[in-house]
């Protein structure tokens, strides 16, 4: 008897996960498409440049999530999602490149890495000056023209 209940239960159990399998599925792509979500996307330059590789995010300077995305070839474009609009955010740009010197490191393949560091000032990252405000009726398009000081 025993044998029996464990075959029916066997047996019913992968119908169970299929449903469970579904049933997340359908949750995780109803939760990406609800809510008020803004799409920012743009040119990201440096003293006229484009910026070649880094990250931007934009922090709530009020209540809402904190969305980031990777700068490639200057480009960027970033979905901040559940904003309730209008909405200022700080905004951090970040780009650490190479400077041509080996460092000695114990957990690098040889011993060595390459040094980076960071190329975009301080005043764009960790002191950042830089806010948007997010509108309902802003061009979904945001280039931004970062300086050095020289």
């Amino acid at each position: 008897m025993s044998k029996l209940v464990r075959s029916q239960k066997c047996r019913y159990i992968p119908g169970k996960w299929a449903l469970a399998a579904v049933v997340t599925v359908a949750f995780a792509l109803a939760g990406c498409q609800g809510g008020n979500g803004v799409t920012l996307s743009g040119k990201v330059t440096l003293d006229g440049q484009d910026v070649p590789n880094g990250r931007i995010s934009f922090v709530p300077l009020g209540a809402g999530p904190t969305a980031s995305a990777r700068i490639e070839a200057g480009k960027y474009e970033v979905l901040i999602s559940e904003v309730p609009l209008p909405a200022n955010y700080l905004v951090r740009v970040s780009s650490m490149q190479p400077t041509g010197i080996m460092i000695k490191h114990p957990d690098a393949e040889g011993g060595q890495l390459a040094e980076e560091k960071e190329v975009i000032p301080a005043k764009y990252n960790t002191n950042s000056e830089l806010t948007i405000e997010l509108t309902s009726s802003m061009e979904p398009t945001w280039d931004i023209e970062l300086t050095t000081d020289k």
